[in-house]
């Protein structure tokens, strides 16, 4: 058993659809008998936008794991979603 380190960002992660890609090279990479380790970044104020495209993806896009918090503005005002 090999373990495969996937880093995904940007344009990779950019829409529902784009996520799904990379979603099916994962569930591929393990099914080929592989432990998988994903790491997924973005740039800027693009996380919210990543989290919001997560949940249209997948119901439970977090599983068992709490999602990561919502950025800030200025005093603490939520920015975005919140």
């Amino acid at each position: 058993m090999v373990l495969v380190v996937q880093k995904y960002g940007g344009s990779s992660v950019q829409d529902a659809d784009r996520i799904k890609r990379v979603a099916e090279r994962i569930v591929r990479t393990h099914k080929e008998g592989n432990d998988v380790v994903v790491v997924v970044s973005a740039m800027g104020d693009t996380t919210d936008e990543l989290l919001d495209l997560a949940e249209q993806v997948c119901d439970d896009p977090f599983g068992h794991v709490p999602p990561p918090p919502r950025r800030r503005g200025k005093r603490g005002e939520p920015r975005g979603r919140g």
